[in-house]
């Protein structure tokens, strides 16, 4: 987790992706070893929860192939005082030719190791939904299509909006790794090694 989100509403890097927030500033939240990305203030400080309808926005400069996100502090109902089976939401866009089209994707925790993702991909549990544990969800190749940004927010799963209802933080957000080009390649060890300077070069949280 990047710490130059924590305290901030809105951050570029260089290769022009920007991050941003409302309707507070971003903070990061650690459970077992785990970091998220949030918001700060709200029912839970350092997720994304119903409060104000908190969201973080990620926009790429150009479109990004994802490999994977990860999602934590998502439980199911039961855990740490969650009166729902937590929901988060994801609004993606992407280019259709000339169009900008945008839809929407959500992930709900079903239980301690298992959640429903509403779009491709395969979701897996990399930390249990229930305590003492963290709740962490990994979904790989989420999206079909290289996405121009992300907007992440709590989706609402009944009962009131309260502590209780949806929350959770950002864990990682990472591009597919480009294939090294000739010129990147080092020989090492009797095989080719890509050069780690080269072998990520869009924004990963």
């Amino acid at each position: 987790m990047d710490p130059g989100l924590n305290g901030v509403s809105y951050h570029t890097y260089a290769d022009g992706t920007e991050v941003f927030s409302g309707p507070r500033n971003m903070q990061t939240k650690t459970v077992n070893g785990w970091t998220g990305l949030g918001v700060e203030g709200g029912f839970v400080p350092g997720e994304v929860d119903l409060k104000d309808s908190e969201w973080i926005t990620i926009r790429y400069r150009t479109p990004v192939m994802l490999d994977h996100i990860m999602l934590g502090f998502l439980f199911p109902n039961g855990q740490y005082g969650d009166t729902v089976n937590e929901k988060a939401k994801i609004r993606f866009s992407y280019l259709y030719g000339n169009e900008t089209v945008v839809k929407f994707e959500q992930l709900v925790a079903t239980g301690g190791g298992t959640a429903n993702w509403s779009g491709v991909g395969v979701v897996s549990n990399l930390s249990l939904g229930a305590a003492p544990y963290s709740g962490v969800w990994r979904i790989d190749s989420p999206f079909e299509n290289p996405v121009t940004s992300l907007k992440f927010s709590a989706s609402q799963n009944g009962g009131s909006i309260s502590s209780g209802n949806s929350d959770f933080s950002i864990v990682e957000v990472a591009p597919v790794a480009p294939v090294p080009e000739p010129s990147t390649l080092v020989l090492l060890g009797g095989g080719l090694v890509g050069l780690a300077s080269w072998g990520r070069k869009k924004f990963r949280i």
